[in-house]
């Protein structure tokens, strides 16, 4: 579509409410009586990903939106809805490991970084590498340039290595520290 900045890649949120929306719209043929739920196939126009969103259902067959399911962050609870990707790797890249597979020490920052395509390019870090402080709040966190900075540096870096050039300014790819949590020790 003219002026829409397909770059980002796929959001599962939205993805998640193109579903109901198709249903309840008419997109899509009435699910079959006595259905549960409905699964209706996604393309995304920015990424060419094919997705299986699966819907649950009421009785009567609408749409169900009442439900526990709950995510951190975001207030209430809901019906769930599953997204998934029917072949993940390499939408970005073209391949699922694009920087050869497993773990690779990047020369910036000295880092251990794991490069995985998988719908998302996204580079995972040891948080303890980085200095990434379990205990620390998520606007704790934001606040600390020095760490943001060097995940920062390391998520650039490992996009050249992806093969996805200069990412300065960009949200691709993802950044992920990972570590064992506060709970763990």
């Amino acid at each position: 579509a003219a002026g829409a900045d397909l770059a980002h890649g796929d959001c599962g949120n939205m993805l998640a409410g193109i579903g109901p929306f198709a249903l309840e719209s008419g997109l899509l043929p009435p699910p079959a009586p006595g259905a549960t739920s409905e699964m209706v196939p996604v393309r995304s126009g920015s990424s060419g990903q094919r997705f299986d969103v699966s819907v649950r259902l009421r009785p009567d067959g609408a749409v169900a939106y009442d439900g526990a399911v709950a995510i951190a962050g975001v207030p209430g609870a809901a019906s769930p809805v599953s997204v998934h990707s029917v072949a993940p790797g390499g939408t970005a890249t073209g391949a699922l490991w694009p920087a050869g597979g497993g773990a690779k020490r990047l020369e910036l920052e000295g880092v251990r970084v794991t490069c995985v395509d998988a719908t998302r390019a996204l580079v995972v870090v040891d948080a303890a590498e980085v200095g990434v402080d379990w205990a620390a709040s998520p606007a704790a966190l934001d606040d600390d340039h020095v760490v943001m900075a060097r995940l920062e540096r390391v998520r650039v870096a490992a996009g050249r290595v992806m093969g996805l050039g200069d990412c300065t300014g960009s949200v691709a790819p993802k950044i992920c520290a990972a570590g064992p949590g506060p709970e763990a020790g």
